[in-house]
């Protein structure tokens, strides 16, 4: 999924990692030294290899190379992220500039971007219950005006993780951490999360 959004968002034509690996319907035979496929969950997405990444980085730079807008950088420094932690889409697009640590070159995962459909008096209480600020939550304008049992699609910040094992630190690579800090720098004053929107609101993980 990670790879697929910025052909959903009309970026690239093609996912240039689909023929990799997915869902244990392994691609190409692997070439010889190679990662293997995880022996203990041959049925899960498997991690791309440094030598795959390499080649999706080198693809992804030269297919937003001209382009004037920041959307394309805003992509390539979500996958720099999403491979540094080995996290979700839904955990990446989450991190907080609290979770980063600049002088321990950390970033902890302490929360995922749910996206779903909600009666209006459940959006009320996850509201209420995660006391959520106006960026952290996407939700048609108009909700108030509905029914308690209408249903509405809303997306939203949850102030922890799908598991309790899912929570963690990690030290991230040179690299990445450069990203962070040119990301910091360029962030508005009161920004929270290190990628929104255009409008200023959380990114939808799909």
């Amino acid at each position: 999924m990670t790879f697929q959004m910025p052909v959903e968002d009309g970026l690239l034509d093609f996912n240039p990692v689909a023929a990799v690996k997915s869902n244990g319907r392994v691609g190409p035979r692997r070439k010889a030294g190679q990662a293997a496929v995880n022996p203990y969950f041959p049925d899960e997405p498997q991690p791309l290899t440094p030598d795959e990444m390499r080649r999706y980085w080198e693809l992804e730079a030269a297919r937003f190379a001209n382009s004037a807008n920041r959307t394309p950088k805003r992509y390539r420094d979500y996958t720099k992220l999403a491979y540094a932690l080995a996290a979700r889409p839904s955990e990446a697009v989450a991190v907080r500039w609290d979770d980063v640590d600049f002088p321990a070159g950390t970033v902890t995962i302490a929360g995922t971007i749910v996206d779903c459909s909600l009666r209006v008096w459940q959006v009320r209480k996850v509201i209420d219950d995660y006391q959520l600020a106006e960026h952290e939550i996407v939700v048609r304008g108009d909700w108030h005006e509905f029914d308690d049992q209408a249903v509405v699609t809303v997306a939203f910040r949850q102030p922890f993780t799908k598991t309790r094992g899912s929570m963690r630190t990690i030290k991230v690579d040179v690299g990445c951490l450069a990203m962070l800090r040119g990301r910091k720098i360029a962030a508005a004053p009161g920004e929270e999360l290190v990628f929104l929107s255009r409008v200023g609101k959380i990114l939808r993980a799909n």
